[in-house]
């Protein structure tokens, strides 16, 4: 698995109102793969643009972003548990957030959403296993991802905007030139090829949104 990031996007979900007046603004901004330092700085201009700083986010995870032959897909399965820190011990409780299973096709594509506290007091985990002859060779097939939820100075973890999680190509069994796409203007299939092709690859989205307080 890939992540990605829409650069600009922190600025465009810095509220409701910002991001109904931006969104179409915002179409075919290109993607990019995600660089903990730039985002952070990205999240913390958004957090400054509302009239008081917040340290509480709405993190949506979409539904399931498909390649057009579901037969040829490689993604077996992607879990995502989110750990939040407590207080006191055990000082940290886990709980399933999403869930993929290619063996159950019929189960209806779900989503996911919940706040979060940042920065430090919430990591997503995403698990993921892969097709072996859906992949290249060099390329892993399974493993683990471990992304804090908030951005600071010494936190490179998710920080507020649209970032996707994209599994290999079903025609390279390599990971997706992320760069190479655009952002469609929807933010629940915000990948869009620039010659209006569909992704080969299936992909997930994630998006981060600062709530004023």
């Amino acid at each position: 698995m890939s992540l990605g990031y829409l650069p600009g996007s922190a600025g465009m979900l810095a509220s409701p109102t910002v991001e109904r007046l931006m969104r179409t603004n915002a179409t075919g901004l290109r993607w990019a793969r995600w660089d903990a330092a730039s985002a952070a700085q990205a999240h913390q201009a958004s957090l400054r643009s509302l009239f008081r700083s917040s340290t509480l986010v709405d993190l949506t995870v979409g539904t399931l972003r498909r390649v057009q032959d579901p037969a040829a897909s490689g993604l077996q399965g992607l879990d995502i548990t989110v750990h939040v820190a407590l207080g006191d011990a055990p000082y940290s409780a886990p709980f399933t957030a999403w869930h993929y299973e290619s063996a159950k096709p019929a189960t209806a594509p779900k989503s996911s959403r919940f706040l979060a506290r940042v920065p430090d007091r919430a990591a997503l985990e995403v698990t993921y296993a892969l097709d072996q002859s859906a992949v290249a060779d060099g390329v892993s097939r399974a493993g683990m991802i471990y992304l804090p939820v908030g951005a600071t100075a010494a936190t490179a973890g998710l920080a507020t905007g649209l970032c996707d999680l994209a599994a290999t190509s079903v025609d390279t069994g390599m990971q997706p030139d992320l760069g190479a796409y655009v952002f469609s203007g929807d933010v629940n299939a915000p990948l869009a090829d620039p010659f209006g092709r569909a992704p080969d690859f299936e992909y997930l989205a994630l998006a981060i949104r600062p709530i004023a307080v």
